[in-house]
């Protein structure tokens, strides 16, 4: 809600709440998160995910990017495993085989977009999870370090003014990220405790303080009743602003004061949640002091931001609060409590609340696994996440408490929580001067764009307005041309580009030059200050170790062939890179002929051939205008460009399968062509052409192909499997449940011989934004 009144009287509070919304217009960020099949593996496994893309504002599914960048990364910051993963409208699914040399040691998966680069990746999605080699021991990984602690103080709304009483929030980390238990004194220099403070939930906690200007602040941490350490404390200004919050049920009460002398122009107030204005106006005061009191219900769901600015229209102050967002209620259960082994069990995930909203489908995947010493329950969902870490600055510790409880204790939590954590979307200065960002990267928002560099081979220097061809060869050839810039860079747009290629560069040399052209790494370089939690091996984990090693070597062993299916994805357009030709040649229903010079002018209709001194060129008639083109069409053989005609009549026709036409003008991506000559030989081996010397050619990982998750079926027809024995510790991996109008979804499988507690997880996001997850347990005799 914006307040109208004010924004008649005060132009400042216009010019607020216009910046703030061009900022978010410009930015129009992104957020990604996945879900993971589980969060402990073992070296020969398959990680499973799923991704989910929405729009940092609402939160709803957002199809701006059509790709996903998942990478696990060490602790050294270095990747270990990378995908590209598909994005359709928002969701994309994908695994890892990780790989056998993987040493022992806990990693991060992240994931993040194109766009994503352009910001912080701490606002990446990360992960934490743990790898385990059972067939070699890294001493290094497996030491823990000694516990280094932490602790920071917080004034709330950033600042301590002097005689100003003001809520002091803390919190005690060590060096994995996790809150420690501490308590202590804060002293001025003349020894005398002007308060006590002890730390609650997760290391945190906050107490009151009436702080001096004249006083130096130090603060007495101990840990397990031992005296720790001295840490510094925030100093006090002797002039300035304060901001103070409290709520109650229903309302919001927010107090500012100013200690200015003679100042009396008013402050003012602005509420957003995740950039979307909630409230905007000025704050009259009255010796010194102002208040305000809104609805809780007028801001938004998860983390609203309050920002108080003084009389100079500057950003002096900021407090964070939460308001708990709407659940996807679901619900999911299977059938009975216990099973035996090997025995179909089938799950039914309902949508609670679909009566609501019926019309909205609910994107949903589910995860079942067991649980032992090793393997916990997951933690963090997709709600917790999506409302709460990806909006913060910093590492929450278990945010999944903060939506799973109720009472005094989890809201002197979620308190402390939004005391401690900063705010990470955007600088004040930053949109109140309209500072027009410049963006290095673009949204993938049609498929996978790779990036090059053109330079002069000799001189080193970029080379500008160079046409450039990018080729994918194959059965559904890929192109796509680029003109580089002033710097040499290039950019090419290959949607369909799957699996492991050979890919072919190379630049349009109709005048002999000589190049170098380097593609770019797709993948961040940027990595975040996340915390890696600290690894500990010992004996008591060695049984279910050794379970997971044998499970997995029979699993591999017996089941390899189900364990690399995989397929690609389906798209509506299975078309070459020009779509359909408007005219075809089979050779093979005409009679054959010797040269490719014969072929061409009797068959091939629309296309002129000329010959000069043994050199050839073609022009294809442009049939809307009924006149040849002026300039060379585009030639490819199997995909690939060519650019001399001579050597298209240099081919044996006999290798050759079809020709093609396009008899039109032709944008491939920054290039035009003046129609397109396409030919295919029968094996997609370029007829046996020896490729331009000065082509760059090498091998590339396009869109992951996905793989199938092998659960097998025990009925009567699959009398085999009865003699391989099956120590799957993940019995399903669902990614792609859609729940309609209907508001239920029934999903079966079968459980394995590896008895034991299993439990399933079921998260997903519906298309209002509206996010939740709930389990199922069960148990396999």
């Amino acid at each position: 809600m914006i307040c109208g009144a004010c924004l008649a009287q005060d132009p400042f509070i216009s010019k607020l709440t216009t910046s703030l919304n061009e900022h978010e217009a410009i930015e129009s960020k992104e957020k990604i998160y996945l879900q993971t099949d589980k969060s402990f593996y073992i070296t020969g496994e398959i990680l499973w995910f799923k991704s989910y893309v929405v729009d940092a504002s609402r939160n709803r599914l957002f199809s701006l990017s059509k790709v996903a960048y998942v990478e696990v990364v060490n602790r050294d910051s270095k990747p270990v495993m990378q995908g590209k993963i598909l994005l359709q409208n928002g969701i994309g699914s994908g695994s890892f085989f990780i790989p056998l040399s993987l040493p022992t040691g806990s990693y991060k998966i992240r994931a993040y977009t194109n766009w994503m680069k352009n910001f912080s990746a701490d606002y990446y999605f990360e992960k934490n999870i743990t790898i385990v080699n059972t067939m070699k021991r890294s001493q290094d990984t497996l030491t823990q370090k000694t516990a280094a602690l932490d602790i920071q103080f917080f004034p709330e709304g950033g600042s301590l003014v002097d005689g100003t009483p003001a809520i002091i929030g803390f919190k005690a980390i060590d060096e994995s990220g996790k809150g420690v238990n501490v308590e202590g004194e804060i002293v001025d220099q003349d020894k005398v405790t002007v308060a006590h403070f002890q730390s609650g939930l997760f290391g945190m906690g906050r107490f009151e303080i009436n702080p001096s200007a004249g006083k130096q602040y130090k603060a007495y941490v101990r840990v397990g009743g031992n005296q720790l350490t001295i840490a510094n404390f925030p100093g006090v200004s002797q002039k300035g602003n304060t901001l103070k919050v409290v709520s109650d049920t229903s309302n919001l009460t927010i107090s500012a004061t100013s200690n200015y002398d003679g100042d009396s122009r008013p402050l003012y107030l602005l509420i957003h949640t995740r950039g979307i204005t909630k409230y905007a106006g000025s704050l009259p005061l009255d010796h010194g002091k102002g208040s305000v009191t809104i609805p809780l219900s007028d801001l938004g769901e998860g983390i609203s931001s309050i920002t108080l600015f003084n009389g100079n229209q500057q950003a002096v102050c900021e407090r964070l609060v939460f308001r708990m967002p709407s659940n996807l209620d679901l619900s999911a259960q299977s059938e009975m409590e216990e099973y035996q082994t090997r025995k179909k069990i089938t799950t039914f995930i309902h949508l609670n609340n679909m009566a609501a909203d019926s019309s909205k489908s609910a994107f949903l995947s589910m995860s079942v696994f067991r649980t032992d010493s090793l393997q916990t329950e997951e933690g963090a969902d997709i709600r917790a996440y999506l409302y709460l870490s990806s909006d913060i600055r910093g590492n929450i510790e278990h945010p999944e408490y903060y939506f799973t409880h109720k009472g005094s204790q989890y809201e002197s939590a979620i308190e402390n929580l939004m005391l401690t954590q900063g705010w990470r979307r955007f600088k004040w200065d930053d949109v109140l001067q309209n500072t027009k960002p410049v963006f290095e990267y673009i949204p993938e928002w049609t498929g996978h764009l790779v990036n090059a560099h053109i330079t002069d081979r000799i001189s080193g220097k970029p080379l500008e307005s160079q046409g450039v061809y990018l080729a994918g060869p194959g059965i559904k050839s890929q192109l796509a041309g680029s003109v580089s810039n002033k710097n040499g860079q290039l950019l090419f747009d290959l949607p369909h580009l799957l699996g492991s290629n050979v890919i072919v560069l190379q630049a349009e040399n109709r005048t002999d030059s000589s190049y170098r052209i380097d593609v770019s790494n797709p993948f961040s370089e940027k990595y975040s200050t996340g915390y890696y939690p600290a690894f500990k091996m010992n004996s008591t984990l060695k049984s279910d170790l050794q379970f997971y090693n044998i499970g997995t070597q029979v699993q591999n062993v017996y089941l390899l062939n189900n364990l690399i299916k995989f397929r690609a994805p389906v798209y509506s357009d299975s078309t070459s890179f020009y779509g359909e030709p408007d005219k075809k040649f089979f050779l093979d229903d005409y009679t054959r002929f010797n040269t490719m010079e014969e072929v061409v002018r009797e068959y091939v209709t629309g296309v002129s051939v000329h010959r000069s001194r043994d050199r050839f060129t073609f022009r294809i008639m442009n049939d809307a205008q009924k006149l040849f083109f002026d300039q060379d069409p585009l030639i490819v053989l199997d995909g690939v460009p060519i650019f001399d005609a001579t050597e298209v009549m240099s081919l044996d026709p006999l290798k050759i399968k079809k020709i093609e036409i396009v008899n039109r003008k032709f944008f491939l991506g920054s290039v035009v062509a003046s129609g397109i000559f396409a030919l295919y030989s029968y094996n997609n081996d370029m007829a046996g052409l020896q490729m331009n010397n000065r082509a760059l050619i090498l091998d590339y990982e396009g869109l992951q192909l996905q793989r199938e998750f092998y659960s097998p079926k025990y009925n009567a027809s699959q009398t085999g499997l009865k003699r391989i024995p099956d120590f799957r510790n993940v019995l399903a991996w669902e990614p792609n449940i859609v729940i309609g109008k209907s508001g239920e979804a029934e999903i079966s499988f079968y459980s394995s011989d590896r008895k034991g507690k299993y439990v399933g997880v079921v998260e997903g996001i519906n298309q209002n934004g509206v996010a939740g997850s709930t389990k199922f347990y069960f148990e396999v005799q």
